[in-house]
């Protein structure tokens, strides 16, 4: 037997006897031995609920400026609330059987029949819960409490914008940069939706559904789609920011991302949707239907979702109609494949059809015809591109909770999301010198006038329709399993299953080897083949030629986990200084991953479209972990406290062997007003099973070719001759790489909070935070063409031809590179004391990355990219702002509501593509605003307006853009947008 299975069954073995021992002893009323010291009435109440294991909510109004007295004894909870309570003229009240709620009124109603609406009126925008786990933790804290930055959106927050996905409500975090996948990125996204913190890739961020992991979107099957996940459903999104945790597991090199999913509901609840931007486009319509009921024995919630939102064209938008930039300081990007054929009959005898005075095309078959082309003979594709991408998505979401005995539960939730996108692109162009196998026009070609082979031709097949990509997903997920309590140790087995299935198809492609066919010599094109025509005038293919040479593409990929897991948590020992508690666990988890083009052989290969390869790959991951605080001192006096956590996760890959990765973490007060916390952590992140297993996958890579410039021939060793400066796009092949060892990482927090007591409702923090990665696992085209070009290192994965000419980029997955990054966080919150004109609370949230230095390899120089743009279809890490901010006053009166939200995002710098030269990229600020009113109408009526870019701010253009002229990663192109919802809840 391993050392793993040794260590795992002697976890399993302590935990089981553990359970045992707990459950064995007699029930009875449960009492709590708490450790309060004197100070004020919030602080107390969070202690309580900590101690108690018991969620505690209540407003911080209520509780400003009131003070507990000393509490250390073994008493009941109620016992203990009537103690802390009995000098502030508050009272408490048990809810629905489940948690507690501080008041200063309390209707006359037995207590377990009230209401949080009849305690708390809609004028309090903001409630404090306590009790309930925190994501980086099983320990039960606030989130204020620990020493990892964590930060809480609940409805009001997910609320702010009028976004309706998730992916959109996350999109403005200041902790978000870097290349998160949305619908609106068009060439080179898929409909997917990802998020990616401190600039890392998607990979790096750790998404999880409940605290449990999902399995990764089908296709891509590195990061999961959120655009799968409805947001009518969702409690609260928890956002850890210090990555690496050792209770989920140590691939959260950015930190974790968990979407807390509601479990209670008690009544009915519908809301629509509509919005629009001020151009008439972008309309989007999307329908809740939410239904819950806590019974006597447990409680059920449904969450029915429906969601529609049209896109955008390139051309209806200035910012992004014309691919030529030259005017705005960027660069020219439109294709060199043109509608009448771009033709190199010799190097440097570059030809194209002509035309007359009037504008009419000559004869094609008269070679006399041909004019020299020139660097303006290129095609405007953006007119006929999609800006924003068509998305569908259908859910259902269902909890139950039933409850077996008093101290034992039995759980269930399960859902399924369809999701579908609809993407198009401009027809399809030929580059017959640079497919993945190439294509000659045959001197034998009837349509060839020039009586020669010809290599190089270049033309849009405008005769084609545009070309349009289809992606669809089904994803279904349960979760099942018992939980329970016993004293003050809660424990919970469990089952989780996810599966997300996906499917892609791009239409009106070429089929190269038809191509070569009907462009070969006549004498070979027998049968149903018909000769192509290429050197004709636009509309001079016809409908037969087009039968023969069209086709699809399509992709199927599956991904799909399977866990077990078993945690337990509770107060292991009490010592002179407070507490010390445990919480530790085990699962077992399978990951599957299969990817496959739907074609009849490999030779079968597609112009026009992305030629997948196949991935399929298995791993089983078997992971225990523990974790502890200790309380190091605690002077009552002076209320000083000093906590020590300690956690550490050991994980067996049947692929990479053993790992065991440690985290610590300090929390010091010196005084009410102020906490000092801090941590340390490994982390490692093992290849994902698309990484290694992937079978080569073709695209063509936007990239730049260091040898197209003129000044670098013969001074870059791998430049000896000047290449065509036209070319912006070049076919790459991607590979896994079952070689790959894993990336490994170290973290480290710094940071403080404030809440002076001589200024009440104010809430201050300041994080500083360090990520160092190494071994960091890719595949950068544009790095190893850099790298070829400027050390003559790794020129077998470019191939040129004899012109010089890249023929073929081959992206295989290297461990070849290390980043640091560097920065802080801030977040201020201050609520105003009620005035009559209403209640105002203030908020500010901002990141600033200081440094973010990249080594691609050992044979580049480091180099800092905080504050610079590299787009991702050059395989850059997108938008690094230095800084992101947002800045939000919410006002409510009576039944009236509204908010006002700014977002920044600070300049950026980027390369113009084909150069050496520098520009900037200004800085951005958008406001957002909305007013609503609740109406006491059958229960209860809102009417929420609101508008996204009040003042319809255009992006900034960046020349190095490659859908539109701008990053739509992280500034938007959409403009100033309306939206309107209603919501009635019985």
């Amino acid at each position: 037997m391993s050392i793993a299975s040794r260590f795992i069954l002697r976890c399993l073995l302590v935990l089981t006897l553990l359970l045992n021992s707990l459950m064995s002893n007699s029930g009875g009323r449960t009492t709590f031995t708490f450790s309060v010291p004197a100070q004020s009435l919030a602080n107390a109440l969070i202690m309580l609920s900590k101690q108690s294991r018991t969620p505690i909510i209540f407003h911080s109004e209520i509780t400003d400026s009131k003070m507990a007295p000393a509490l250390h004894k073994t008493v009941t909870l109620e016992q203990a609330l009537n103690e802390l309570l009995a000098d502030s003229d508050l009272n408490f009240a048990i809810i629905d059987q489940r948690f507690i709620v501080i008041s200063d009124k309390l209707p006359d109603h037995p207590k377990n029949t009230l209401t949080l609406e009849q305690l708390f009126p809609p004028g309090l925008e903001q409630l404090h819960i306590y009790g309930h786990k925190l994501t980086g933790s099983r320990l039960t804290r606030a989130h204020t409490d620990g020493s990892t930055p964590i930060e809480i959106l609940t409805k009001p927050e997910l609320n702010l914008r009028g976004s309706a996905t998730v992916a959109e409500k996350l999109k403005f975090l200041p902790a978000v940069s870097g290349n998160p996948t949305s619908t609106a990125v068009t060439n080179g996204g898929d409909g997917t939706a990802t998020v990616t913190l401190r600039g890392l890739p998607a990979s790096n961020t750790l998404v999880l559904i409940n605290g449990r992991r999902v399995a990764a979107d089908g296709l891509e099957g590195d990061a999961i789609d959120l655009n799968t996940i409805s947001p009518a459903a969702i409690d609260r999104i928890e956002i850890l920011k210090d990555g690496a945790s050792a209770i989920y597991g140590a691939d959260a090199i950015a930190g974790v991302v968990n979407i807390v999913m509601k479990e209670h509901y008690n009544g009915l609840f519908l809301e629509t949707f509509y919005g629009q931007t001020s151009r008439n486009d972008m309309q989007t319509n999307n329908t809740n239907l939410l239904w819950g009921r806590d019974f006597k024995y447990g409680s059920i919630f449904v969450s029915l979702t429906s969601y529609e939102q049209e896109g955008i064209l390139s051309r209806d938008r200035t910012e992004s109609a014309n691919a030529d930039g030259r005017r705005w300081g960027g660069v020219d990007e439109r294709s060199s494949a043109t509608p009448a054929a771009r033709i190199t009959l010799s190097p440097g005898n570059t030809v194209i059809l002509g035309q007359d005075a009037n504008g009419q095309y000559l004869n094609p078959n008269d070679t006399d015809s041909f004019r020299t082309a020139t660097t303006e003979d290129l095609y405007n594709y953006s007119q006929q591109t999609a800006a924003f991408v068509p998305h569908e998505h259908k859910s259902i979401y269902a909890n139950v909770q039933l409850d077996l005995s008093e101290r034992i539960g039995l759980f269930l939730e399960t859902s399924v999301d369809s999701t579908s996108a609809r993407t198009r692109f401009a027809p399809t162009p030929l580059f017959t010198a640079f497919e993945s196998t190439p294509v000659i026009v045959s001197a034998n070609n009837r349509y060839n006038p020039f009586g020669v082979d010809i290599a190089d031709v270049r033309r849009r097949m405008v005769e084609m329709p545009a070309r349009v990509q289809e992606n669809d997903s089904t994803v279904k997920r349960i979760v099942t399993g018992l939980k329970g309590i016993h004293e003050q140790w809660s424990w919970d087995i469990s089952y989780a299953f996810s599966q997300s299935k996906a499917n892609e198809k791009s239409t009106n492609l070429l089929n190269i080897n038809k191509l070569k066919t009907a462009l070969g010599p006549d004498s070979e094109c027998t049968d149903d083949c018909v000769s192509l025509n290429v050197f004709g005038p636009p509309g001079s293919i016809s409908n037969d030629q087009l039968r023969f040479i069209s086709t699809e593409n399509r992709t199927r990929g599956l991904s799909r986990l399977n866990a077990w897991s078993f945690n337990i948590v509770g107060p292991l020992a009490t010592i002179n200084t407070g507490q010390v508690e445990l919480a530790t666990g085990v699962e077992y988890r399978t990951e599957t991953t299969s990817k496959k083009p739907l074609r009849n052989n490999d030779e079968d290969l597609t112009i026009g479209g992305a030629n997948f390869g196949q991935a399929k790959g298995t791993r089983t991951v078997i992971d225990a972990y523990v974790e502890t605080s200790l309380p190091l001192l605690h002077k009552q006096s002076s209320e000083k406290s000093l906590d020590l956590e300690l956690s550490t996760r050991y994980s067996n890959y049947n692929d990479f062997g053993e790992t065991t990765n440690p985290k610590v973490g300090l929390v010091f007060r010196p005084n009410p007003d102020l906490l000092l916390r801090s941590t340390w952590s490994r982390g490692f992140r093992a290849p994902s099973l698309n990484e290694m297993y992937k079978v080569a996958s073709e695209k063509h890579a936007r990239l730049t070719d260091p040898c197209s410039i003129a000044d670098n021939v013969d001074l870059l060793p791998g430049c000896t001759q000047q290449t065509d400066s036209n070319r912006t796009q070049y076919l790459t092949e991607f590979e896994g790489n079952q070689d790959l060892q894993p990336e490994r990482s170290t973290n480290n927090t710094l940071g403080l909070i404030w809440t002076p007591r001589k200024l009440p409702r104010f809430t201050s923090s300041i994080d500083i935070f360090r990520i160092k990665q190494r071994d960091v696992v890719d595949a950068n085209a544009q790095n190893i063409v850099n790298m070829v070009a400027q050390t003559n290192a790794y020129s077998e994965l470019v191939i040129r031809n004899i012109d010089g000419e890249i023929q073929k980029v081959i992206a295989k997955n290297l461990n070849v590179g290390k980043r640091e990054v560097k920065g802080l966080d801030i977040n201020v919150r201050y609520q105003l004391p009620s005035q009559t004109s209403g209640r105002y609370a203030l908020a500010i949230n901002a990141s600033h990355i200081h440094s973010y230095t990249t080594q691609a390899n050992k044979h580049t120089v480091t180099k800092d990219i905080a504050g610079t743009f590299a787009d991702d279809a050059t395989d850059g890490l997108g938008a690094i702002p230095k800084w992101k901010a947002n800045a939000g006053l919410i006002w409510k009166l009576k039944n009236w509501q509204g908010t006002y939200t700014i977002h920044y995002i600070s300049s950026l710098e980027e390369t113009v593509p084909g150069t050496q030269s520098q520009r900037d990229i200004y800085s951005w600020i958008t406001h957002d605003a909305q007013l609503g009113y609740t109406f006491d109408f059958a229960g209860e009526l809102q009417i929420l307006a609101g508008i996204d870019n009040l003042f319809d701010n255009g992006p900034p253009r960046v020349a190095s853009g490659f859908n539109d002229n701008l990053d739509s990663r992280t500034h938007e192109l959409k403009g100033r947008f309306y939206y309107l919802k209603f919501s009635q809840q019985f």
